[in-house]
């Protein structure tokens, strides 16, 4: 019984981590909801991982694969149809990449995302938990998470540009410090929207904090989950009577546990590897596994 409590936490988890990816799957209804064009204006809406990579790649006119899959999945979640997806980066990638190029290395890449080419997967946006925990960047990189991967300098110059006052900017850090990289983006998400501290729940998925920074209902999924693993608790036989779930009164950073990366905070030192473009048999599936060699 004790260890079937211990578990009821982590298995709540990983419950809404399906259930959130379901949702950002780009199958649902908010497929063309936006444009090309409206992705500036929204970008204030971003969660910080996402600004980054906008910033990036609106200066740079180009990301590396991980952050293409990254900040190419979280746009189509929010409602970028293939066809304004195409159409974005082509635009973004200019001057530095021209038609004929995107055309022949890039392209393919997008229409995969989207489950029109290989094995037509309909790829899913990245949860803070895969962000977190995967594909760690390197050198030239710009995906991942800012409170995991930044190093205190820069997410705190960072924060800064962000308008984040000093006392708060202390605050994430300390967060950041003890490894706690959901409850810092979520007490950062309070901050900027002027949220009192506590009254929304933990920041699990960009998306989701998109869509409350644009107003949008919460999401239904955590009390669904809360009200199911109340339900289990209380008719299992032999256990006692429970009226709550195993998140409800825990602490953000305890719900937040499961996921939090092991390591000192700070940027992923790699040596850099040559750079080759894939070859005609190599697999874009594996590219998106990140197996085949950026370009």
């Amino acid at each position: 019984m004790e260890e079937d409590e211990r578990l009821l936490p982590i298995l709540s988890n990983v419950a809404r981590q399906h259930s959130l990816a379901a949702e950002y799957d780009g199958s649902g209804n908010k497929a063309g909801d936006i444009s090309a064009d409206d992705v500036d204006k929204l970008a204030q809406h971003f969660p910080l991982c996402m600004r980054h990579l906008h910033a990036r790649v609106t200066e740079d006119h180009h990301l590396k694969h991980g952050g293409r899959m990254q900040y190419g999945l979280f746009l189509k979640a929010i409602g970028l149809s293939l066809e304004e997806a195409l159409l974005y980066w082509k635009r973004v990638f200019q001057p530095r990449i021209n038609d004929e190029k995107f055309a022949k290395n890039y392209a393919y890449n997008i229409r995969h995302n989207y489950g029109q080419e290989g094995k037509r997967t309909n790829y899913s946006s990245y949860s803070c938990a895969k962000i977190i925990t995967t594909n760690h960047p390197g050198q030239g990189d710009h995906h991942g998470c800012p409170f995991r991967h930044f190093n205190a300098d820069n997410l705190r110059a960072t924060l800064r540009a962000s308008q984040v006052p000093e006392p708060n900017i202390q605050e994430v850090l300390e967060l950041v410090k003890n490894q706690h990289y959901q409850v810092a983006c979520t007490r950062y998400y309070e901050v900027t929207h002027k949220v009192p501290q506590g009254q929304i729940d933990l920041i699990q998925h960009p998306n989701s904090y998109f869509d409350m920074s644009m107003g949008k209902t919460p999401t239904q999924n955590a009390k669904e989950l809360d009200q199911k693993y109340t339900f289990a608790k209380e008719n299992d036989t032999g256990a006692a009577a429970a009226s709550a779930s195993p998140l409800k009164g825990k602490p953000a950073a305890a719900a937040a546990a499961p996921f939090a990366a092991p390591g000192p905070v700070g940027p992923t030192k790699e040596k850099e590897k040559e750079v080759k473009p894939p070859t005609e048999d190599q697999s874009f599936d594996a590219m998106l596994e990140g197996d085949v060699p950026d370009f």
